[in-house]
């Protein structure tokens, strides 16, 4: 579908060049991030009657109070604020919009409830009718308003000052006037009615520095009980047009910019969780032209995440795929794993790590044992007896003499045989385990008809797997030990592995041997974690050892309800949402929603859940930790 020749061949020039653009980018916007001070410049401003100049920049900056006109609002649903953002570019300058809220004191409260409600409303029922139908119009406005507060208060409702501040930056004063007339102009051509601007005269820069902190909050401002300022917020929307190294993937569902683009810097994003929850997405190879829809497209968004980090540092990837997506990156090298074999008994790790590293291996082979005996329900004896007998065995009699040591600390050299090298022909396999088992149901014989009965259960079961997985029982490592250094790309496919145990037996192999292969500052990838069923606990240790070598890790679920194997059961393995750099959801379900919320550490916005559950393809939600970023986007991946 989407295979491109491998190759083999160092960076090319144009390759050196593109990551040398992408690293000046990072390194400036990084610095843009961690130091700039927002609106206040280092430099210090100009200050005039009606702007400031910015003497770091040579731009100018204005500042207006916004007010709506009383009565052109009157109802609104709730997030009617959202009008305020224009419908079409503003070409002149940039516009800030600030919502500010306040509560009021308690005695100006209790003086606006016991006396200026009261006061306001006998003075409306004493006043003459107007002969104007506009002016009687806008005073049963204000009646009926008064009416609900009396309503309200009822409830012990607080009274919220609030307010919204513009902010305007141009090159050029001419270009500040221009910009708002701009914006005045959208506001009519759209219908839009009542918003008013006053500039701040001679207050530009007082208004500039307390743009987040200060607020009047007094009766003579903009002030509501809280039921009522609570429906003027504004509701997500344009969560991500990154300007410097950002990839363009789809467009914002609920910007107020038509088409508006989503553009993404990835670049910094070590760790992430992707849950696209069934949902088809577009792809397209090199340009927009050509998309197609593609399942499993948590993999088509997890190359375009990783491929920021590749530009811009050169990163190796390992990706470990368990669903079938054919893309591979350009410079890549594939391994089907249904041709391939990492021996299950070798161990991975260093001289310094050899007791957690045995450990974990032998965990490891007992859920590999485990799983191709395929029994519904283990029997922790059978998993007891079967940890007892490989311990001994690869302490005391494998290979002859034994490949480990009952005290790894005082007999570190005995340990340290256990460790895998490059002579895995010397390595014994799992299938030279098996005797160990037939003398298991011999010495049994003597403790009656059950005990006996057990170990030829274990016997035969494994005699069984032995015969129908010779790949996994009986083969040798033949998976390369050294990569060189333009092998930056590299695929363990284990997506035509058919059987799903074989599969997941298979994966444990592949994990333990990828995570401890990896370099520090690598990045591991494994698409569809949902299509194998293994204990998460086994694979908390990986976890350990990638966190401890600084390795990144990124998920991805496909499946759209998974009840053994999601993101709360893999939890100690990916660790929870609220950890993660990104987070890509799709395709949520009523019944799934409340684990995603308690992973997120908090609930989804209904204007974003509601999305989500519509299952439409293509449009996900991206969150991004780093500065709270987040959109519902209809995404369009350029691989």
């Amino acid at each position: 579908m989407f295979n491109r020749k491998n190759t083999n061949t160092k960076l090319s020039r144009k390759e050196k060049k593109e990551i040398k653009k992408r690293q000046k980018n990072r390194k400036k916007k990084m610095a843009a991030f961690e130091g700039e001070e927002g609106f206040v410049g280092k430099a210090g401003f100009v200050e005039y009657d009606g702007y400031v100049k910015s003497e770091e920049t040579g731009d100018y900056i204005t500042v207006y109070d916004v007010l709506v006109k009383y009565g052109t609002h009157n109802p609104e649903s709730p997030g009617w604020y959202t009008q305020f953002i224009p419908s079409s570019q503003i070409t002149n300058g940039d516009i800030w919009f600030g919502h500010r809220e306040k509560g009021m004191g308690k005695s100006t409260e209790n003086t606006i409830f016991s006396t200026t409600i009261n006061s306001r409303q006998k003075t409306q029922f004493s006043m003459k009718a107007p002969k104007d139908i506009r002016e009687q119009s806008k005073r049963d406005l204000e009646r009926a308003d008064i009416a609900l507060v009396h309503e309200l208060s009822k409830a012990e409702e607080h009274i919220i000052d609030s307010d919204i501040v513009l902010v305007v930056r141009a090159k050029s004063p001419e270009k500040l006037e221009l910009a708002i007339k701009e914006l005045r102009q959208n506001y009519k051509d759209n219908g839009i009615s009542g918003f008013m601007f006053l500039r701040k005269t001679s207050r530009i820069l007082e208004s500039l520095h307390n743009i987040f902190v200060s607020i009047s909050a007094d009766e003579r401002h903009n002030s509501d009980v809280q039921t009522v300022a609570a429906t003027r917020l504004f509701f997500p929307s344009s969560g991500f047009l990154d300007e410097e190294g950002g990839v363009f993937v789809g467009t914002d569902v609920h910007s107020f910019v038509i088409n508006n683009p989503s553009i993404i810097n990835f670049s910094g994003i070590r760790h992430a969780v992707i849950r696209t929850g069934g949902v088809k997405g577009n792809v397209s190879i090199g340009g927009l032209e050509g998309a197609r829809m593609v399942s499993n497209y948590g993999s088509a968004l997890a190359h375009v995440i990783v491929e920021d980090n590749y530009l811009t540092a050169g990163t190796r990837t390992h990706f470990i795929n368990l669903v079938n997506f054919s893309y591979h990156f350009p410079d890549a090298k594939v391994f089907d794993m249904s041709k391939y074999t990492i021996n299950s008994l070798e161990v991975y790790g260093s001289k310094d790590t050899v007791t957690q590293a045995a450990n974990a291996n032998f965990d490891k082979v007992i859920e590999i044992m485990l799983l191709l005996i395929d029994q519904k329900e283990t029997d922790l004896n059978i998993k007891a007896t079967l940890n007892s007998l490989l311990v001994d065995w690869m302490t005391h009699r494998a290979n002859g003499n034994g490949m480990y040591t009952e005290d790894p600390l005082t007999e570190p050299t005995l340990a340290w045989r256990i460790l895998a090298t490059d002579r895995h022909e010397n390595y014994p396999t799992l299938s030279d385990f098996i005797p160990e088992l037939q003398m298991l149901v011999a010495r049994r014989s003597k403790d009656g008809e059950r005990a006996t009965e057990k170990a030829n259960l274990i016997y035969e079961s494994i005699s069984t797997a032995n015969r129908r997985y010779p790949q996994i029982f009986k083969e040798k490592t033949n998976i390369p030990d050294t990569f060189l250094s333009n092998d930056r790309n590299i695929y363990y496919d284990l997506s035509t592995i058919n059987t799903k145990n074989v599969r997941s037996a298979t994966f444990l192999n592949v994990l333990a041997y990828v995570v401890n292969r990896a370099k520090s500052g690598d990045m591991v990838v494994i698409t569809g974690l949902d299509n194998i069923k293994v204990d998460p606990s086994i694979l908390k240790t990986y976890r350990d050892v990638l966190d401890d070598k600084n390795i990144g890790l990124i998920t991805t679920f496909e499946d759209r309800e998974n009840q053994d194997v999601n993101i709360d059961t893999m939890s100690p393995f990916t660790n929870t949402l609220v950890t993660q750099d990104l987070v890509v959801l799709g395709g949520v379900i009523s019944s799934t929603l409340p684990k995603i919320n308690e992973s997120f550490g908090k609930e989804l916005p209904d204007i974003v859940s509601d999305d989500l559950k519509e299952n439409v393809p293509s449009r996900f939600y991206i969150y991004r930790k780093r500065d709270f970023g987040n959109a519902v986007i209809d995404t369009h991946l350029i691989l």
